[in-house]
């Protein structure tokens, strides 16, 4: 859609009403199945954070900056060890921050595989599955940071070997981490 089949004007679109729109369009398809479930984990997002809808309202239309920094409150109330690259806590997606997403492999025992990798270099690593182009993909995930600018930070300490050629720094709220137990379940028998 171009702005001249607008007549001009540029058009503001929320996540909630684009995932709407493809639930509408393409129902009874992966697709629509996966906007539905982006729109229920945006909900829980802005259910968590505090302020940013009005009482009583339902409407995913609020404006959030999931790039944020952790209000300093979280961060100080957050378990000893639950920020940085290394370490042996596991990353917390209840408590959100930044997370470095370092590769994406096509098997749970390939994750699997990775994910015991880095946590032998000493690394706080999980995993996280999406589906891109109708495949399931097994995302992996280093470190936990209270901003992006602490995630930056790290950027050379994250190891030269073992990670993809993408590196892109993601917002961990919300998203189903998993472990090396997690992925053995998954593993065909």
């Amino acid at each position: 859609m171009s702005p001249d089949s607008l007549g001009g004007q540029i058009v503001f679109l929320s996540l909630d009403n684009l995932y709407r729109l493809v639930e509408a369009r393409y129902p009874d398809t992966e697709y629509a199945a996966h906007a539905r479930a982006r729109r229920a984990a945006l909900d829980a997002v802005l259910n968590a954070v505090e302020g940013v809808r009005e009482p009583g309202e339902d409407s995913l239309d609020a404006v959030v900056d999931v790039m944020a920094p952790l209000p300093q409150e979280v961060v100080d109330a957050a378990p000893e060890g639950t920020f940085g690259l290394a370490g042996d806590v596991p990353l917390n997606a209840d408590v959100g921050g930044f997370g470095w997403k370092v590769a994406s492999v096509p098997s749970p025992l390939a994750a699997q595989a990775m994910l015991r990798n880095f946590s032998g270099r000493g690394l706080r690593a999980a995993v996280v599955q999406e589906t891109e182009d109708r495949r399931d993909l097994y995302v992996l995930i280093l470190g936990q940071f209270a901003s992006v600018e602490e995630a930056e930070a790290a950027r050379d300490d994250l190891p030269a070997t073992g990670i993809g050629s993408v590196l892109e720094i993601i917002p961990i709220r919300g998203l189903d981490l998993m472990g090396a137990a997690d992925l053995d379940r998954l593993r065909p028998d």
